[in-house]
């Protein structure tokens, strides 16, 4: 125990030494030490993240905090997003990215607040590892400002981990993760493979569309009748 120590500790002098400073971890990927709860980093091109995420179901509030290193300060979304992956699944997170040493470490941040209002859109939504488990389409109801569909895909930054595969109502806001970003969602991280972003619809369009096509076969039936 005291010889993995001293090993971290000195790779984190390393990494000083070499131009590196460090970001605390908290919930790590495996890249992350955990006998120092600290990863390097260069803030040449990385940054320090910070993650706050509320996972609301079944009445219960699930709360995680994330702390990790980002290598790639351009692939790093700050702020908050409000997402419904299920009929009783709403995912709050907030996030921040920093370059300075240690600069994750006694963050305080809100998530955004739970809603319960039904805003008339919808979205296709799947929360499964499994890939044809989200062949079968079911709809949720999008709450509050969520007004877009995601449909994310992302490996998982730990090899211990199953894929991630996620569709269901957003805000506007995670139209922002890109792929290769990272994304922290129910206590794992993942490397985005798919992000894709589009509005969405209300309950009533596509209703609206299939009768739209209707009228004019019902008006030729009638317009037959009357002539014979």
């Amino acid at each position: 125990m005291q010889g993995s120590l001293v090993l971290s500790l000195l790779a984190v002098l390393l990494a000083a030494a070499n131009g590196q400073d460090s970001c605390s971890c908290k919930n790590p990927p495996a890249k992350c030490s955990p006998s120092v709860n600290q990863c390097a980093v260069n803030f040449r091109d990385g940054a320090c993240m910070f993650t706050l995420e509320t996972v609301s179901s079944g009445g219960r509030d699930n709360e995680t905090v994330y702390a990790t290193c980002v290598e790639n300060f351009a692939t790093c979304r700050t702020g908050p997003i409000s997402l419904t992956v299920g009929t009783d699944k709403q995912v709050r997170t907030n996030s921040m990215c920093c370059q300075s040493n240690l600069c994750n470490q006694n963050i305080t941040m809100a998530v955004p607040p739970k809603s319960s209002l039904k805003n008339g859109l919808q979205c296709e939504a799947c929360n499964d590892s499994n890939a044809d488990q989200c062949k079968n389409r079911v709809n949720v109801s999008c709450m509050g400002s969520q007004d877009r569909c995601i449909d994310f895909a992302g490996t998982p930054v730990s090899s211990t981990t199953t894929p991630l595969i996620l569709k269901g109502c957003a805000t506007q806001s995670a139209c922002e993760l890109k792929v290769n970003g990272n994304f922290h969602y129910s206590k794992q991280t993942y490397t985005l493979t798919k992000a894709d972003c589009v509005p969405a619809t209300s309950k009533g369009s596509n209703a609206a569309i299939h009768a739209l096509a209707f009228f004019p076969t019902l008006a030729g039936l009638l317009l037959v009748k009357q002539l014979s």
